[in-house]
């Protein structure tokens, strides 16, 4: 059995985040009844450090590290946005979207963080350089799922009416592409493949929808027995996981 037990948590556990040097691990803890069990535990995975990440009792809602491993990033449902030193799990900075975050993305170069907001109909983009709200993506409907293409050209945005916005994130701008794509449910997951040709998109209805990006057209179509909440393509790209 070559198990390896990393973190006992005292209370649900509902995210879950691997860094891409993989050695470190970050989950999201919650307790209705304990406040203090509300909170992120950061472990490397050779078992010498781990750290209890603390938005002072506040439900966190989602954890993603940064590309180049150093940082961890946790969320939490007044949209507070809390930055850590993964080394020895200090704050580093926080950022404040002073509303519910449902979704968060960090582009491949490490420069932009992006927040799928509950209310308001829009995403949050902040440069974690400057540490400054550079735009906002109006989009009706909560958006439940933001991801960057593994080249970092494009971001998807995905929203509880059904809906897939693409935006161009090359040249800085975050305008809107022409591609507007539908599913039958809300959005709840999305992936690019590695070569950024293909978006998987999951929804509630129980489907994933693979779009080919260029013709901006659905090319098939997956049906599964409950509504889709994670998707996510292998390394060469043969493999969809949902």
């Amino acid at each position: 059995d070559n198990r390896q037990k990393l973190i006992t948590a005292n209370g649900l556990t509902y995210d879950m985040a691997v860094s891409a040097d993989s050695k470190w691990i970050a989950a999201v803890e919650y307790d209705s009844n304990i406040a203090g069990y509300n909170r992120a535990m950061l472990a490397s995975v050779d078992g010498e450090k781990k750290f209890f990440l603390s938005h002072d009792g506040e439900v966190i809602d989602a954890v993603a590290f940064t590309p180049d491993s150093k940082q961890v990033i946790t969320t939490d449902q007044k949209g507070l946005i809390n930055i850590w030193n993964v080394e020895n799990g200090e704050r580093y900075y926080s950022l404040n979207a002073k509303e519910v975050i449902l979704s968060l993305a960090v582009s491949p170069d490490g420069k932009y963080l992006v927040a799928g907001i509950e209310e308001g109909n829009h995403s949050i983009v902040w440069d974690l350089a400057t540490r400054a709200q550079i735009a906002t993506l109006d989009q009706v409907g909560k958006i439940n799922a933001v991801q960057f293409s593994k080249d970092g050209k494009l971001l998807a945005t995905g929203s509880s009416e059904a809906t897939v916005y693409l935006w161009n994130v090359e040249d800085g701008s975050f305008s809107r592409t022409e591609n507007e794509l539908f599913v039958n449910g809300e959005v709840l997951s999305l992936d690019f493949n590695p070569d950024n040709k293909l978006l998987a998109v999951g929804d509630s209805t129980g489907y994933v929808y693979l779009f080919n990006l260029a013709l901006g057209q659905e090319v098939a179509r997956l049906p599964h027995i409950d509504k889709v909440t994670s998707v996510s393509f292998s390394a060469d790209g043969k493999q969809l996981a949902t």
